[in-house]
């Protein structure tokens, strides 16, 4: 595909984006009406796409309803300036061309918006535009992130780095960092995690690698991979993965004891846990599952729960979670964090602990949500929180570990 046609297939995508559904099924819905383009086409649509859904609010600040062709369009258009514009949008001419399936070139209204009207970030004084956000977030999100909110919300608008994790239960971080190189892959190690690995090139091709079917290495953020590092468990004792969903957490826990822990996973949504029993049989990772039955009838020395939130500490790799995010939504996520709290302390030993977890920036999720629980809990106290940073490198996260003493 001529680039006039790659940026006419992403403003298509981002116009149904925008005006009907946001959701990456659009992406794969295209791809899949759209045959003709190959591997290297979608990746550069994708791009596109995402970094204007990072960008959204920025992207379009400068065009009024009134001299709107639509959003997709204005974000493309503006996505273009803002990566090859000069003085006088010369260089402009490869974008378009005349065809039905070409980025049409632009009007002279189009022109001079983008001549006239533009501002660069830094000139923009409302926040929830300048960093692309919803309107309602922009008090939480000062409140939660603090002096940090600045730095954040910038890192937000660029893309995620891929990390792996070793599969310790099969190797070790060195001989498969050896591995990968071998096979031409750009591998950075982590001073502060040493299992995981960040991959510089080709990312696009590690799920091709013999190495990633033979279970020798995962896929999981490095924020997440810090979380499980902060979960402080010891070898003999019983484990419930609550929420267990794909079972990242779990199966880096198999992985960091080499399978001596006994470590137990439950979903409500039974159907969630398809893909992780497969990801635990490729990793040869020891993991019972239960049911609802088996799951009434023990208690365990710490249960793990890894909270349906907003995934607002995710919107580098999900720009759709920040705007299919509602005020309402926050309101019922922190209910049912409440709910699940409550429902796992019936689960928990004597003088064991609750690991409750959160990929949120916001405090209505994390900390207000654990000072509620503790307040009608009198047998359980806080014994440490942490928040982990994006600026640290992966996703945000955010962990209350909580101890039952009664």
């Amino acid at each position: 595909m001529r680039p006039s046609a790659q940026f006419r297939s992403a403003q298509e995508i981002l116009e149904t984006l925008v005006s009907s559904e946001m959701s990456p099924k659009v992406l794969v819905n295209w791809g899949h009406r759209n045959r003709f383009a190959g591997s290297k086409d979608r990746r550069k649509i994708r791009d596109i796409v995402y970094h204007c859904l990072r960008n959204k609010r920025y992207l379009l600040h400068r065009w009024s309803n009134k001299e709107s062709k639509g959003d997709g369009r204005n974000l493309v258009l503006s996505y273009l300036y803002d990566h090859y514009h000069n003085d006088h949008l010369t260089d402009f001419n490869i974008f378009f061309g005349s065809r039905d399936f070409d980025l049409q070139p632009l009007s002279d209204t189009e022109r001079n918006i983008l001549l006239n009207k533009f501002l660069k970030r830094e000139a923009i004084r409302e926040d929830p535009v300048k960093y692309s956000y919803p309107d309602f977030l922009d008090k939480s999100l000062k409140r939660s992130l603090g002096k940090d909110f600045s730095k954040i919300m910038e890192l937000f608008l660029k893309r995620a780095s891929v990390f792996i994790r070793a599969n310790k239960i099969k190797i070790s971080t060195k001989d498969l960092t050896l591995k990968l190189e071998a096979e031409g892959f750009e591998i950075e190690s982590q001073i502060k995690n040493r299992d995981a690995l960040k991959v510089l090139n080709a990312s696009n091709k590690l799920k091709l690698s013999e190495h990633f079917s033979e279970g020798l290495f995962e896929f999981q953020d490095l924020g997440s991979q810090q979380v499980v590092n902060n979960i402080a468990v010891k070898e003999g004792m019983s484990i419930l993965d609550f929420c267990a969903g794909g079972g990242g957490k779990s199966l880096a826990l198999a992985s960091y004891f080499s399978n001596n822990i006994e470590l137990y996973a439950y979903d409500l949504n039974s159907s969630r846990l398809k893909a992780f029993k497969i990801r635990a049989e490729r990793a040869c990772a020891n993991i019972k599952f239960l049911d609802d039955r088996m799951l009434f009838v023990k208690v365990f020395d710490a249960v793990i729960v890894d909270a349906p939130c907003s995934g607002s500490g995710t919107w580098r790799r999900d720009p759709f979670a920040k705007w299919n995010l509602s005020l309402s939504e926050i309101n019922k996520l922190s209910e049912i964090q409440y709910s699940i709290l409550n429902q796992v302390a019936n689960y928990v030993n004597k003088s064991g602990l609750i690991f409750y977890i959160t990929c949120s920036l916001l405090d209505e999720e994390n900390s207000e949500v654990i000072s509620r629980f503790l307040k009608s809990n009198n047998d359980y106290c806080l014994e440490r929180e942490h928040f982990i940073s994006p600026l640290e490198g992966g996703d945000g996260f955010f962990l209350s570990v909580l101890k039952k003493n009664k």
